[in-house]
């Protein structure tokens, strides 16, 4: 997710992207700390993040090693295009929402957060139970 959204930024914004972020030279490139940038640099990775977002409860409750968790969760998405493409929107509304927002960000944060942890659970418990062959 994160070279994704690395290399998207780098298209962008050439190489001071990479070395401000990468590279950790921030106060070099400051003319790129905007919301537009921001923008540019979190957004592409939201698919990424809808491709890998049944990884954790595979790990966690199925008990998956790290890889067979990926690549079962990326199955299963690519499974589901439509209900995952639905959380997609839903997420990326919310991002755009988030970064939108300028200081409201954080407090919107704390509804984002369990709202997308309890989602990803129902989603992968819904999974589990309705299709089981699917989580295999």
């Amino acid at each position: 997710m994160f070279a994704v959204q690395q290399g998207t930024a780098w298209l962008v914004y050439g190489w001071p992207a990479v070395d401000a972020v990468l590279l950790g030279h921030v106060v070099a490139h400051r003319a790129l700390m905007t919301l537009a940038f921001s923008r540019v640099l979190l957004l592409p990775g939201a698919p990424v993040s809808i491709l890998l977002l049944l990884a954790p409860c595979l790990f966690l409750f199925d008990r998956r090693s790290p890889w067979s968790s990926i690549a079962g969760g990326m199955r299963m998405a690519l499974r589901h295009v439509a209900p995952f493409g639905v959380l997609l929107l839903i997420d990326l509304a919310l991002f755009l929402l988030m970064l939108s927002s300028g200081r409201a960000s954080l407090v919107l944060m704390l509804f984002i957060g369990p709202w997308s942890m309890a989602s990803t659970y129902a989603v992968w418990n819904d999974l589990r139970t309705a299709v089981p062959a699917v989580a295999d």
